[in-house]
């Protein structure tokens, strides 16, 4: 199947307004972001340890929140405090 021109410049602009949508946040946009995603890890943090006892077998909850929760949560508390000027 060929694609015409006119097909392309519509894939082109969809491309272009997806990429015009993505310029990067405010401070406090990401702040806003990083506080949503922390507030996640958090209320879901018994679904978390049961979907990686899934994945990875029977371990310990408290070793799946020093070994993979406490890292994201630790990242996100210093990407709030890291105003790019």
């Amino acid at each position: 199947m060929m694609t015409t021109i006119n097909e392309m410049h519509q894939i082109f602009y969809l491309q272009k307004t997806q990429y015009d949508r993505a310029q990067p946040m405010t401070y406090e946009e990401r702040v806003t972001v990083l506080n949503q995603i922390e507030v996640l890890i958090r209320d879901n943090i018994s679904e978390l340890i049961t979907a990686l006892q899934a994945d990875f077998g029977q371990r310990d909850p408290l070793q799946i929140v020093s070994a993979d929760l406490t890292g994201p949560l630790a990242t996100i508390a210093y990407g709030r405090l890291q105003e790019i000027t």
